[in-house]
Parts: C-alpha cells; structure tokens; sequence
C-alpha cells in the first residue's frame, strides 16, 4: 500500500513537541504515541495537500491531510472533546473537513523524511 500513498505527498514523521523521542503511530487502527524508530513505517505519514487551495484555517494557513503510509487511514479530528483521533478509511477525491489539519507557524520538531 505504501507506494501508492507516498505519490499523494511530502513523507512526514509527527514528532512529540513534549517528548521529542516519540512519534504518532498507527496500531491496530488506533493513532499512538510510541518510541521514535526510523525504521518503523507506521510512524510515516503523508501530508496530502491535494484540498489546500480550498481549505484554510483562521490564520489563512492551507489545510491537508495525514495519511499513514502503512494502512492508507487517513487522521480523523475526534469525534467530540477529550476523545481520542481517529484513524479511518481515506478518499482522496472527497473533500472531507474532518480529515483537514493545518501547521502553526511555530513547527516545534516537525520533520519530513
């Protein structure tokens, strides 16, 4: 699955701002936070970037997607307060606002790959 999703766009590795030796994972369809491994694929993301001249935040910053390289699921804002995110199922060619994230301008230990 990995090679079809790495052509949606930059390879990115989500970095703990708190804790800079670990990284946001998928498991068992499930977003984790885990020890940083280079060799770990389920820690490489895709930011697609396919809805960011549609999509803004309040800022004006575009807006993308998070796409696990492994499983092809797409990060999902939660559902309601204090729940965790989600990992779904991603379409590329629907526009769904649920699945858009967008960077501050501060990019703390943000790093692609």
């Amino acid at each position: 699955m990995d090679d079809h999703i790495r052509q949606y766009g930059e390879r990115v590795r989500l970095i703990s701002k708190a804790a800079p030796d670990y990284s946001l994972a998928v498991q068992a369809s499930a977003a984790i936070v885990a020890h940083t491994d280079p060799n770990d694929t389920s820690q490489e993301w895709v930011k697609d970037k396919k809805y960011s001249d549609q999509v803004k935040d309040q800022v004006g910053n575009p807006g993308f997607s998070l796409v696990n390289v492994v499983t092809g699921q797409a990060l999902r804002h939660a559902p309601a307060a204090r729940e965790p995110v989600q990992m779904v199922p991603y379409n590329r060619d629907v526009l769904d606002i649920n699945f858009m994230w967008s960077e501050s301008h501060d990019l703390g230990m943000v790093t692609g790959q």
